[in-house]
């Protein structure tokens, strides 16, 4: 409802956020969620990873959703080690297999 009180300029803006900021959130939540030791650079380490690959921000949203879905079942597998149980700190490992998939999609495209 409040969306129809916006001028249709404002409304445009909110439409046509800044470039990576999407993956901004998502690094955020990631990071949380893995207990990365320093969010903000694990932000920028994402983004930075984003802005190399060469994939649109939503592509790329998705493989970082893809890293996120297989590094959770790695950790059930007992596959990551790193922390005590249940709270095993797997950010390193959320970003190798990242890497390892933007490898893998950049190999596909070619």
């Amino acid at each position: 409802m409040a969306e129809g009180r916006l001028s249709r300029r404002t409304r445009s803006r909110r439409r046509t956020s800044r470039a990576g900021s999407l993956l901004a959130v998502a690094a955020k939540g990631a990071g949380g969620e893995f207990r990365a030791d320093d969010p903000d650079r694990t932000i920028k380490v994402v983004l930075h990873l984003w802005w190399n690959s060469s994939f649109a921000e939503r592509r790329f949203c998705d493989l970082l959703q893809e890293a996120r879905t297989i590094t959770k079942a790695r950790i059930v597998g007992s596959q990551v080690q790193v922390g005590e149980p249940g709270r095993r700190r797997a950010m390193p490992y959320l970003l190798a297999v990242l890497r390892q998939l933007l490898a893998q999609s950049a190999e596909g495209r070619r």
